[in-house]
């Protein structure tokens, strides 16, 4: 069976098609509501994270997952897009509408919260980075799709190590990350999710996928901090070789491919353990994500830049104080989903709808 087409619909959110009874759909929409949260609770410890070791471990363990699985995923279901005779360009310009959206949008709280911040049109380091830079992948891979897919792979990864030791390059165009993480967009517009499925979804491979993920969380919540510091340059692609430890700078591109490689086998690991069936709540925040990925962090600017993270750090113990986090950042991820939210993209996402009579009108 064939995944469903997604694209954006009318709300902002993603418009799953007749397929969607199909459980292995669902399994997309339960890893796209997990990490979704993820995205949101690694904002929410962004204030917390050099000083806990408990949550710098938590920061570490999510980032060496959760955005290359994200973009793995915009690749898998970008195939449609892509591969199509045309380039939609109208699907391009919406997400460019909604990238400039939350920077206008983040930049006016930011200063509200903080003060003194600066706007860029052409640079951003901050969350509307993927929205940006998907779009751009999407453009890319349709003109080079008819090129040996090996071949393509090889000149890829020998790009993003290659551009880590730039850092002029940085959040200019979101080359840093646009170069960084092209890989795993690449491999999942490769990737046939059903014959990935049928071998990942094999018992055998679910309890050994258990057990790795398992033992991973445990030894990076142990490393803590310390972790955070020596690795976090490897996992947010917007740091070149240059932030590694003086004396790992040398590994740099050996050590960045086992970071491409020990997120790709977590990744892995994250399919094969998620359920394949319908989770009511779970299964449609998986498909509601884009209204929470544009809307989430305009709101936590003034929890970051405010006296919270150092209350709750003086008041409570590390693991009350992730929990407290956690679940507040269930119930920002869950709120955000709703439908009301979703229509706050609608003129984004649709915009020829107002665009198009704007501009006959102009005509006239």
């Amino acid at each position: 069976m064939k995944h469903a087409d997604r694209t954006l619909n009318t709300t902002g959110n993603l418009n799953i098609g007749k397929e969607a009874l199909s459980n292995r759909v669902y399994l997309w929409d339960n890893i796209k509501a997990v990490l979704i949260f993820l995205v949101v609770f690694g904002h929410a410890i962004l204030p917390l994270r050099a000083k806990s070791d408990f949550i710098g471990g938590a920061y570490i363990w999510l980032n060496t997952f959760h955005m290359p699985l994200f973009i793995f995923i915009s690749g898998l279901f970008s195939k449609k897009a892509i591969n199509a005779e045309k380039l939609n360009h109208a699907k391009i310009v919406s997400y460019i509408l909604i990238f400039y959206f939350m920077k206008l949008t983040i930049f006016i709280c930011a200063d509200i919260a903080k003060g003194n911040v600066k706007f860029s049109f052409l640079s951003e380091s901050g969350t509307p980075w993927y929205i940006f830079v998907t779009a751009m992948y999407i453009v890319i891979t349709h003109l080079i799709r008819s090129l040996n897919p090996r071949k393509v792979i090889v000149a890829i990864l020998a790009i993003s190590l290659g551009a880590a030791y730039f850092p002029q390059i940085g959040s200019t165009l979101m080359l840093s990350r646009m170069f960084a993480f092209y890989p795993f967009f690449y491999l999942g517009y490769l990737t046939e999710g059903d014959k990935l499925l049928s071998v990942l979804h094999k018992p055998y491979i679910r309890a050994i996928a258990a057990l790795f993920f398992a033992a991973f969380t445990v030894i990076a919540f142990m490393m803590g901090a310390a972790a955070f510091k020596i690795l976090n340059p490897l996992y947010t692609g917007s740091s070149g070789y240059a932030s590694l430890p003086a004396n790992l700078r040398d590994f740099g591109p050996l050590l960045k491919i086992g970071a491409y490689l020990f997120s790709a086998v977590v990744s892995l690991s994250v399919i094969a353990i998620l359920p394949a069936k319908r989770i009511p709540l779970v299964s449609f925040l998986g498909c509601n994500t884009l209204s929470v990925y544009a809307l989430h962090r305009q709101l936590l600017y003034f929890y970051q830049y405010s006296a919270l993270p150092a209350l709750l750090l003086s008041s409570c113990s590390e693991g009350v104080v992730f929990l407290i986090v956690f679940g507040a950042s269930a119930m920002l991820t869950v709120v955000l989903a709703l439908k009301p939210f979703g229509y706050i993209l609608y003129p984004f996402t649709n915009y020829k709808k107002w665009a198009t009579p704007l501009f006959n009108w102009f005509k006239k």
